[in-house]
């Protein structure tokens, strides 16, 4: 849904407290806080990098706008990438989640239990190298 979103090149309001999904598909950030409202162009990513600029230098360590700017661009496309295919990494770990489930509901009933054990343990196998992948990107 997120990359169909992405694609849409009509305007779409969204609120959402998935930071990954927003960050996927907004370009720009309507920020309603303290009685202002403040659009702010770019992804969610870039949203919360301008927060933490200001707060830094408030803070009083900002660093040169040159190098946090070139920084900034690189870290946001390869971040982006990587929120996506956590994403998609995450819509496929639910779906074998949930076969996983099933195949436990099949065995406990008696149902052709060596044949969904096999799957169970492919689905195991499956299961584990999503979740490995997920731990390396997160």
């Amino acid at each position: 849904m997120g990359e169909a979103l992405g694609k849409f090149n009509g305007t779409v309001f969204v609120v959402s407290h998935n930071r990954t999904f927003v960050n996927l598909i907004a370009t720009q950030i309507i920020e309603v806080k303290a009685g202002t409202v403040k659009r702010i162009l770019g992804s969610y990513e870039q949203y919360v990098w301008q927060l933490e600029q200001e707060l830094a230098k408030e803070s009083g360590q900002v660093q040169s706008a040159l190098e946090s700017e070139e920084q900034s661009t690189k870290s946001i496309s390869s971040s982006k990438a990587r929120n996506i295919r956590l994403y998609e990494l995450r819509k496929e770990l639910n779906k074998v989640e949930k076969k996983m489930n099933s195949l436990n509901e099949l065995i406990s009933k008696g149902e052709n239990v060596e044949q969904n054990k096999a799957l169970l343990g492919d689905k195991e196998v499956t299961w584990l190298e999503i979740t490995s992948e997920i731990e390396g990107l997160g």
